[in-house]
């Protein structure tokens, strides 16, 4: 597992280059796998690779957890807490590479944290939710099941007043409807 070194350049403004065990990243991970382990691919002959689409602090904390399986570590980013936001995208990010134990890890700790918010999920994370995972993923039902009770999705962006509800059409409710998120108030 502990073998030979990989070299993963990640994020474009700013960059910044991994060195992670190929053996480690390719257990956790069916796409680091086949890139590294195949022998058809450039990277498992350069054993390097780029991912200029990925966020550095995303994937660091993807290191990080793949070594410790653990995400916040003081001595990682003191600045640097679990909010939904980076949950999200550490769960779009598993998705995307085929890391189903981070997906399931992270999900669990996202409806942990949903359900300790007073103000619900902030709009810019169900807008990246929605955008980034497909129809039925877990990070959208959770935010079926848990998330209205701080944040409406409608088919169209129009502002409730506190109390209010969306009575703009039938199924607004259903997730296929779903186009721009907001808050409630």
């Amino acid at each position: 597992m502990f073998d030979e070194l990989v070299i993963i350049t990640v994020g474009t403004d700013p960059q910044r280059t991994f060195r992670v065990y190929r053996g480690v990243i390719s257990f956790y991970s069916r796409y680091f796998a086949a890139a590294f382990n195949n022998g058809r691919f450039q990277e498992s002959i350069d054993m390097a690779t780029t991912l200029p689409s990925e966020d550095p602090l995303i994937f660091q904390l993807f290191v990080h957890w793949i070594h410790t399986r653990r995400f916040y570590d003081s001595t990682l980013e003191p600045s640097v807490l679990l909010d939904c936001g980076t949950i999200a995208k550490l769960w779009v990010f598993g998705d995307a590479h085929g890391v189903p134990l981070l997906q399931n890890i992270v999900a669990d700790i996202f409806a942990r944290k949903m359900g300790g918010l007073v103000d619900g999920v902030e709009e810019e994370v169900v807008r990246y939710v929605e955008e980034n995972t497909m129809e039925g993923s877990v990070l959208r039902r959770l935010l079926e099941v848990e998330g209205f009770e701080g944040v409406v999705l409608c088919p169209e962006f129009h502002v409730h007043q506190l109390g209010e509800t969306c009575y703009e059409e039938e199924d607004a409710w259903k997730p296929d409807k779903w186009s721009v998120s907001h808050r409630r108030g």
